[in-house]
């Protein structure tokens, strides 16, 4: 296959930041003539109502046999090469094992479901891949080996017993901080890899490394038990009295341990951002969206940002204690006029490529600040700053994990330390100083090297569409914000809302819903869907729901172009009558909405009616109930108008033109609607 090295990095960035299973592997699919895929299966294969009988496909289509549709509790491994099965094997309350060499790589993997006891020092479900190994959670994990970089360029993991949406990308953070790089080469940017837990069995493991390792296995039972919220609470209640906990040296409390412990609230902004409620507790602080840094000097000259996951962010340590507190401390005590900011974040159970490069976009950063990423351990991207094999034993560094993957204070005052030691470190640090002649070109020159195979101007937030359907979006959004400043300005900080309908034709539900709707807020956008493929036309239908709402001032209608519940975003919309015992996959249609329309319009609320009959707009609706709020935009769904007993449909008068029934019609459209199906069907 004649695959261009552009083509590739594409197919990079479109894996890790792909938000869901059905489009993990349509894009896979692109690239699995040159890949090796080793897919795992752990425990409940299958039972989210969305994993239906065609996602399964989409993965038989990389190469497989095998059906996970509906296969419950099972253990599963595939691995295919180049788009051929090599290997695959599903059982029953039995154990799966594959042992795989690949030229001068080998790779081995163990799957085993709950009914199955594990040798005390293993996980449940395991893949090693060049010595390397990765746990593989509930649902399933794929492992994608580029056979043309030698080097993982993906790994994913889905929980497909709850959703198809991925629950953790592996190397995500690897490809956000390449992306950035590329994007922002001007920019001191440092990368490094934390300390990790090895899972291989050693004489050497202190004894909380020895328990801690079979505690793995109990937080993966708490998580199931439980679910992910309550984990934390349950692993830190049974831990509190037991001697080999290491965060007894710290704190002694239990309110205070799970204050340190418990992941912080946080929301995604209008443009995209991840941030954090702000808080005020005994040991963790927040405030302006991110976690406070301890011993800020007020006389700096530069920043500093450290940016990554849920060590970054310091989980498990007071605020004196996380890596950007530590680092704060080391550069006062060096003279050195930089100020640290923490932008950890917990993103578990997020699109963490999507998030994180939002995040790096986003910070308040300014000539000559500093940028350090933490990074997952790779074969394929190396870290500026490898500090991986600082856990190994024998060492006399203390206890540096308190549950097999969060580290204590003493790892991040590790992690502050041996950065602030490095080269890469020491460079960016003078070159922010300027104290050596290390230039802004010289600065790109150094990132060069690590951008070498991702040279491309595609974007890797691109939905799939082609260069011109992007290049549409840029003008449709130019639109919006023209028409927004036409009409927006009314209200000093006008509170926007917006509604998207059909109106096929405009009913008096549909008024009563944008009538309810204008109440709410200054200025409601109407969208009415411009595709031609209703029983009335665009036009028509526009006019009707333009004419029948020219009485409300706050009110405004707009067509929803190509990017909003159309053709291109949600083609099932057109086609509801026969999908109605299916599930439909609208997270592009609401993705799109969240992060390229509201923030054009300062959109914050959207508004919808409640959908008794029709399930796919019911699981469209469920759908933005769940994305919108993390983008900060609020949803509310309002009760449908009713009359005579029965909620008001646009279906309902589709069916009574059938039957010629104007009388019945009449009591549910209003006049300018009534008029036009009169002139319409009755011209003779």
């Amino acid at each position: 296959m004649d695959t261009s090295t552009s083509e590739k990095s594409d197919l990079l960035y479109e894996l890790n930041a792909a938000p869901d299973l059905r489009t993990f592997c349509r894009a896979l699919q692109k690239g699995i003539a040159y890949h090796t895929v080793v897919i795992v299966g752990s425990e409940r294969v299958s039972g989210c109502e969305d994993f239906t009988e065609e996602v399964a496909a989409e993965i038989c289509k990389l190469g497989t046999k095998i059906s996970l549709h509906d296969k419950g509790k099972s253990s599963y491994i595939a691995a295919i090469r180049n788009g051929e099965r090599v290997f695959e094997q599903l059982e029953r309350e039995k154990l799966v094992a594959l042992d795989f060499k690949q030229e001068e790589m080998r790779i081995t993997a163990v799957s085993r479901c709950e009914g199955l006891s594990a040798p005390k020092n293993e996980l449940w479900s395991w893949i090693e891949i060049d010595g390397n190994r990765y746990t593989a959670d509930v649902g399933i994990s794929f492992w994608v080996w580029d056979n043309w970089r030698n080097g993982i360029v993906a790994y994913a993991t889905f929980d497909t017993s709850k959703t198809m949406k991925v629950n953790e990308s592996g190397v995500a953070y690897n490809f956000a901080a390449e992306y950035f790089r590329r994007t922002h080469p001007e920019v001191p940017f440092i990368t490094y890899t934390k300390p990790i837990f090895w899972l291989d069995p050693k004489e050497d493991k202190s004894d909380s490394e020895i328990i801690q390792q079979y505690k793995c296995r109990r937080l993966e039972e708490l998580n199931r038990e439980l679910g992910e919220g309550n984990v934390y609470h349950q692993f830190i209640a049974e831990a509190l009295d037991a001697d080999w906990f290491p965060l007894h040296q710290y704190l002694d409390t239990t309110e205070g341990i799970l204050e340190i412990t418990t992941p912080s609230k946080a929301y995604c902004s209008t443009n995209g951002v991840r941030k954090l409620y702000d808080y005020i507790g005994t040991y963790v602080t927040i405030a302006s969206g991110h976690r406070s840094t301890t011993d800020q000097p007020s006389d700096t000259v530069r920043k500093l940002f450290t940016c990554g996951g849920c060590a970054t962010f310091g989980t498990g340590a007071r605020d004196r204690g996380t890596i950007a507190s530590c680092l704060q401390r080391i550069l006062n005590g060096k003279h050195l006029p930089i100020l640290v900011e923490n932008y950890g974040f917990f993103l578990w159970n997020t699109n963490a490529f999507v998030e994180l490069v939002a995040i790096l976009e986003n910070l308040p950063y300014h000539d000559g600040d500093i940028i350090v990423q933490e990074v997952t351990l790779t074969t394929l991207i190396d870290a500026d700053v490898d500090l991986s094999k600082l856990s190994r034993r024998p060492h006399d560094y203390g206890e540096l994990f308190w549950d097999g993957d969060h580290l204590t204070e003493a790892g991040y005052a590790l992690i502050a330390e041996k950065l602030f030691e490095s080269s890469c470190f020491q460079e960016r640090i003078n070159f922010a100083l300027g104290s050596n002649s290390m230039s802004r070109a010289s600065s790109k020159e150094t990132n060069k090297k690590h951008i070498a195979d991702l040279q491309t101007d595609r974007s890797s937030l691109d939905y799939g569409m082609s260069k011109e359907q992007l290049e549409r979006l840029r003008e449709f959004q130019k639109g919006l914000r023209d028409f927004y400043g036409s009409v927006g300005g009314k209200a000093t900080k006008p509170v926007v809302g917006s509604i998207a309908m059909n109106g096929n034709p405009f009913t008096l539900g549909h008024r009563y819903l944008i009538e309810e709707a204008a109440k709410q807020v200054d200025l409601l956008m109407v969208f009415v869907v411009q595709e031609d493929k209703s029983a009335f036309s665009f036009a028509d239908r526009f006019a009707l729901v333009e004419r029948g709402t020219a009485d409300l001032s706050n009110v405004a209608v707009v067509p929803s172009g190509e990017f909003m519940i159309s053709t291109l975003t949600f083609s099932e919309y057109f086609n509801k009558q026969e999908l109605q015992d299916r599930a439909v996959d609208v997270s592009l249609d609401v993705t799109l909405f969240a992060r390229e329309i509201t923030p054009h319009l300062n959109i914050s609320v959207r508004f919808a009616g409640s959908e008794p009959f029709d399930r796919v707009t019911a699981q469209y609706n469920r759908e933005l109930s769940v994305v919108l709020p993390k983008y900060g935009i609020r949803f509310e769904e309002l009760p449908r108008m009713e009359t005579g007993g029965e909620p008001i449909s646009a279906s309902r008068v589709r069916k009574l033109l059938e039957e010629g029934n104007f009388e019945e019609i009449r009591k549910l459209v209003p006049d300018v609607t009534y008029e036009y199906l009169q002139g319409k069907f009755l011209k003779n």
